[in-house]
């Protein structure tokens, strides 16, 4: 019998994170359709955007030598 309490109680652990999970990437994808285009940060850039501070590349030899 206590078999059946261990069991159950993995269930409804994995259960209710699983389903809390799945209720954060459902909400998080509804919000998203709300931001305006011109405001998503954290989606990728079109091609054609060039970076604020132009080709030079940080941290990279040969670029942003000031």
């Amino acid at each position: 019998m206590t078999d059946f309490y261990i069991a159950a109680a993995w269930v409804i652990t994995f259960g209710a994170v699983g389903g809390y999970a799945l209720s954060l990437v459902i909400r998080g994808r509804r919000l998203s359709r709300s931001v305006p285009v011109d405001r998503r940060r954290w989606m990728g850039a079109p091609a054609e955007t060039e970076s604020p501070v132009g080709s030079q590349t940080v941290g990279v030899p040969g670029g942003n030598h000031g």
